[in-house]
C-alpha cells in the first residue's frame, strides 16, 4: 500500500514539537546546549514517548521510509519487536459500518452492541388523562400518550432492548404497555443508543457520553436532506463520504487532534489503485454528498486499496487507517493487520522483528493457493507479487508441469 508522498513518521503524528520560526533560533538550534538543558530535553522526550505508548488507544513503534528500488515507501520497525507485540494501534482516520449492521455496531468504536441478559423492573406512572410515563430508578425516562410523537413507536432513551420479551419499537411492545394492568414491567437492557432519524447509526453509551451522537447530527442532517431515491439501497459509500465531509467541516468527534486519532490530512499520502467508476455514478455521488468528484473517486480508490475489514463475528464494516495502509504486502508476512475490539486499527508482529526491519502484512488470505493470491492481488491491488514465497511456488509449479 505504498504511497508516493513525502515520508511521514512518528514525529508527524500526535505530540509533534513546534519549531521556532526562521531567524528565532534558540541556543539549542545553534548547538549551544548546556548539559542540564540537554539532559532535561532528553528526559522530556522520553516522558512524551512513554506517555504516548502507555495510552491504551495509541501505539506507534514503526516509521515510514524508503523500501528500496521499485518498492516505494514502506513501514519499518523503529525498535526491536517481539512476536505478538503490537507495533501500531491507532483510531483510523475514517470508517463506516455497513447498513446491515448499522444498528448493532457502534459507529465510533465498533463495539458489537448486544442486549444484556439482565432485566430490570420499571414503574409505569399513570396520568389523569390515561397517559403515563416510564420510570427507571425514580427518574422519568420518557412520556407516552396517544397523539404524542412516540405514540406509534416506543423509544425509551434509545436504551431499552425489549419489554416483556418483545423488541422495543415493535407494535406488539407498544400494545403490551397500553394493555398492561399492572404497575411494573420487566425490560431487557441494551448498551446502545440509535439514531431513529436516519436509522443507520448506533452508538454505545460511553461514546454517547463523549458527544458522539451530537456530532452525528451533522452527517445525519446531510443524509436526510437527500431524496428517498438517493437513500435507496445500501448507503455505506454515501455515509463514508458524508463522514469525511463532516470531519473536514466540523472536526473530529473526539475534539481537536486527539492523541491516537489519525489526522484526515494524512489520507492523501496513501496510495490509491485506480478502478473503473462510471462517470454517471461518480457525478451522482458528488451531487448527493457535496464532496467534489475528484475527492469522491480518491476516497473510493483508497478504501479499495487500503481499508481494513471490521469483523464482529462477520464482516460489518471497513476502516481506512493511514498507518496500516503504509505497510507493504508479502505472502509470507511478518505481521498482521486487524481492527481490535476497541475499534483501533492494529498491526501485530507474527514473529520477532529487528529494529529497522520492514513490517510486511498480507493483503490476501495467506493460506490461499498461489494462483488465487495472484489473481486477487492483480485485480484488486494492481500488482503481481514477486515475494520469495511466490517465486518459489511459481518455480515449483513450472517444474511439476514440465
Amino acid at each position: 500500500m505504498d504511497g508516493s508522498a513525502e515520508q511521514v513518521g512518528p514525529s508527524d503524528g500526535p505530540g509533534e514539537e513546534t519549531r521556532p520560526e526562521q531567524g528565532d533560533e534558540t541556543k539549542e538550534d545553534k548547538g549551544i546546549v548546556s548539559g542540564d538543558s540537554k539532559a532535561e530535553k532528553n528526559r522530556q522526550k522520553r516522558e512524551k514517548k512513554k506517555a504516548l505508548q502507555a495510552a491504551p488507544f495509541f501505539c506507534l513503534k514503526a516509521e515510514r521510509k524508503d523500501a528500496g528500488p521499485g518498492r516505494g515507501q514502506g513501514l519499518f520497525a523503529s525498535e526491536a519487536i517481539k512476536k505478538g507485540e503490537t507495533l501500531v494501534c491507532v483510531s483510523p482516520a475514517i470508517s463506516v459500518i455497513f447498513d446491515a449492521a448499522a444498528t448493532q455496531v457502534c459507529s465510533f468504536c465498533f463495539r458489537h452492541l448486544r442486549a444484556s441478559a439482565a432485566t430490570r423492573k420499571v414503574l409505569l406512572k399513570r396520568g389523569p388523562t390515561g397517559g403515563f410515563g416510564i420510570l427507571i430508578d425514580g427518574d422519568i425516562v420518557t412520556g407516552f400518550a396517544d397523539g404524542s410523537p412516540n405514540a406509534e413507536r416506543l423509544t425509551v432513551g434509545d436504551v431499552l432492548a425489549a419489554i416483556g420479551g418483545e423488541p422495543v419499537g415493535d407494535v406488539s411492545a407498544v400494545s403490551l404497555i397500553k394493555k398492561t394492568s399492572g404497575d411494573t414491567l420487566e425490560i431487557s437492557l441494551a448498551p446502545l443508543r440509535q439514531c431513529h432519524r436516519c436509522g443507520r447509526l448506533a452508538c454505545c453509551l460511553s461514546c454517547a457520553e463523549t458527544g458522539c451522537l451530537s456530532w452525528h447530527s451533522h452527517e445525519c442532517e446531510e443524509l436526510m436532506r437527500m431524496s428517498p431515491e438517493e437513500r435507496k439501497g445500501d448507503t455505506s459509500v454515501l455515509r463514508m463520504l458524508l463522514r469525511y465531509k463532516a470531519l473536514q467541516e466540523r472536526g473530529d468527534w473526539c475534539g481537536p487532534s486527539p492523541a491516537g486519532k489519525e489526522a484526515l490530512s494524512l489520507l492523501p499520502t496513501l496510495q490509491a489503485t485506480s478502478t473503473s467508476i462510471p462517470a454517471q455514478l461518480l457525478s451522482k455521488l458528488s451531487k448527493s454528498t457535496g464532496v467534489d468528484a475528484e475527492t469522491c473517486s480518491r476516497i473510493i480508490f483508497q478504501i479499495r486499496t487500503n481499508a481494513a475489514e471490521i469483523h464482529r463475528g462477520r464482516k460489518v464494516g471497513c476502516a481506512l487507517s493511514v498507518y496500516v495502509g503504509y505497510a507493504n504486502h508479502d505472502c509470507d508476512a511478518n505481521a498482521g493487520a486487524s481492527v481490535d475490539a476497541d475499534g483501533h486499527a492494529c498491526i501485530t508482529a507474527t514473529r520477532s522483528l529487528e529494529q529497522g526491519e520492514e513490517v510486511l502484512i498480507s493483503y490476501v488470505d495467506r493460506h490461499a493457493p498461489f494462483r488465487e493470491r495472484q489473481k486477487i492481488l492483480r485485480e484488486h491491488y494492481g500488482f503481481y507479487c514477486r515475494c520469495k514465497r511466490c517465486v518459489a511456488e511459481e518455480r515449483e509449479g513450472l517444474e511439476q508441469n514440465a
